[in-house]
């Protein structure tokens, strides 16, 4: 609705940001999903350019750059200990039953069930097939 009086109209589009929490939602996803698109396009029609950018921002904002690596870097150092109980073979993955104590395991059955050690997610159904193949 269009309002001559712009304090009406605001009031108006609080009003309705209030009454339409899910469309809201809606709407903002669907703008991510379509910037989302652009950005790729853009980035993929001038990726040198987009490249060159990018080092020339990390030059000039080191400690910010620092940073952003500094995070990404402790995502993956999560504190896990690395003693192995049996050898490295061809084809095997480090599988950690506990925090600290690893045991090599072909990829398939580690793959086989997914799960998770910090939410101890499938952990006892993994650890079974891990140590019947030990």
């Amino acid at each position: 609705m269009p309002y001559k009086d712009r304090n009406k109209r605001i009031e108006y589009c609080r009003q309705w940001r209030l009454d339409n929490p899910g469309r809201i939602k809606q709407l903002s996803i669907a703008y991510k999903e379509k910037q989302k698109k652009i950005d790729r396009q853009r980035y993929l029609n001038n990726r040198e350019y987009e490249l060159e950018r990018n080092k020339q921002w990390c030059k000039n904002n080191p400690e910010k750059y620092r940073a952003i690596a500094r995070k990404k870097t402790n995502k993956r150092d999560r504190g896990l200990g690395f003693i192995p109980l049996n050898k490295y073979f061809e084809g095997s993955e480090a599988h950690h039953i506990s925090k600290n104590f690893v045991i090599y395991i072909p990829r398939e059955i580690n793959q086989s069930v997914r799960h998770n050690l910090w939410t101890w997610y499938n952990m006892d159904k993994i650890n079974k097939l891990a140590f019947a193949y030990l």
